[in-house]
């Protein structure tokens, strides 16, 4: 809830809900931040929820984590990219598939939005025809 929230989270969900195209939720797949899998699952719809727009979702410090903590992250999340970032493995693949998201997601408003200048000349039109 925005309610227990500390300043710095609240600034996140601002910048969230105004910046946003899409969102990458890095999953700690070893629990190693103190946060379970389910935790962090809850963590992801309250996101979801909240804000209407594309997550995709990453598994990192999968190097640190177990078979059965990946096993689970994937039964809670599907499948996800899996990075280590300490490593730096898998990091090209997540800046590629945001890259890729960020793009789609862009051209899908971009097509949504009216041409340029619609707006204007329809108001154009309109002055016109009052006019005479």
């Amino acid at each position: 809830p925005l309610a227990d929230r500390n300043k710095v989270e609240l600034l996140a969900i601002t910048a969230l809900r105004e910046l946003a195209d899409v969102i990458a939720f890095i999953v700690d797949a070893s629990e190693a931040n103190g946060f379970s899998l389910a935790s962090q699952r809850h963590l992801y719809e309250e996101i979801k929820g909240a804000f209407g727009k594309e997550i995709v979702a990453f598994f990192n410090k999968t190097d640190a984590a177990s078979r059965s903590q990946m096993e689970e992250a994937e039964r809670l999340f599907g499948p996800g990219e899996a990075i280590s970032a300490a490593r730096r493995e898998g990091l090209d693949g997540f800046l590629a598939k945001i890259g890729k998201a960020v793009a789609e997601n862009i051209s899908a408003r971009a097509a949504a939005a009216p041409p340029r200048g619609a707006d204007k000349s329809a108001a154009d039109s309109a002055g016109r025809r009052h006019e005479g």
